[in-house]
């Protein structure tokens, strides 16, 4: 008994293709979803928005990364306790938003660190980012990915 199997070769491409334009569309839509992502996060340096990019982890698999390491207390907030916020980078916002201290002759590190402690005792409030802009670019990720399979299945 004799099996020939033909067309193995045409599937083949379709599937090669077929994964290409749906990793093409998850890419294109990963980079809408940074692009929204940036322009509505919080701006202190401009550090956290320059730092928000689409990171491809599989080849139907893209995040949205936001690089610095205060990214996630800015999203979700803090809760009050832990540890102390570095008083420097609070220093540096301090300085980059012209904000002194209301004390007359305080220094800035001296504010710098009360701010930090009252962040620690106090926590923070959430100011969302990535979960929004994920969600305000969802229905469009879904159109590339639907556009994707109507263009390779014909």
């Amino acid at each position: 008994m004799r099996v020939e199997v033909s067309g193995l070769e045409v599937l083949q491409r379709a599937d090669r293709a077929l994964r290409q334009a749906i990793d093409d569309a998850l890419g294109r839509g990963a980079l809408e979803i940074a692009d929204e992502a940036r322009r509505t996060a919080p701006v202190a340096f401009s550090l956290l928005q320059q730092s928000i990019r689409p990171l491809r982890a599989d080849w139907n698999h893209w995040q949205v990364v936001a690089g610095v390491n205060y990214a996630r207390q800015v999203e979700q907030g803090r809760r009050p306790g832990g540890p102390l916020p570095d008083p420097r980078s609070i220093e540096a916002w301090m300085k980059t938003k012209r904000i002194t201290p209301h004390a007359q002759g305080m220094p800035i590190k001296t504010a710098a660190f009360l701010i930090a402690r009252h962040i620690r005792d106090f926590g923070s409030p959430a100011q969302p980012f990535l979960a929004p802009a994920l969600e305000s670019k969802r229905s469009r990720v879904e159109a590339l990915v639907l556009g994707a399979l109507r263009k390779v299945g014909g």
